[in-house]
């Protein structure tokens, strides 16, 4: 799944702080959707909004950060991040045209 590039690549980002790390994801998310990067770091329960942050986690995770990282820097349980990740997941499945990879390449992740 992931060559000795990538695991390099993902031990460098995981000495970025997740709190950073998550902004920085946020900020790629928020250029492509036009969504303020406050609200996706934030609450809001309005679909699009979450599904900005139900991504953001997915890329996080695929990063390798776990959910109680995720979590505590969102100041979210572990278990709603797992949602979200899950979500992300399925939505993906579901619609695989849904976010391209342009979106998560401009997130840092490959």
């Amino acid at each position: 799944m992931f060559d000795d590039a990538d695991m390099a690549r993902i031990a460098a980002l995981q000495q970025i702080s997740p709190v950073r790390r998550l902004r920085q994801i946020a900020e790629a998310i928020s250029a492509e959707t036009d969504l303020p990067v406050e609200d996706i770091l934030g609450t809001s329960r309005v679909r699009v909004v979450a599904q900005a942050r139900h991504l953001m986690m997915y890329i996080a995770h695929r990063e390798g950060f776990s959910f109680s990282a995720i979590g505590r820097a969102l100041g979210l349980d572990h278990s709603s991040t797992m949602h979200g990740v899950n979500s992300e997941r399925l939505r993906r499945m579901e619609e695989p045209e849904a976010k391209p990879v342009r979106l998560i390449r401009a997130a840092g992740c490959r």
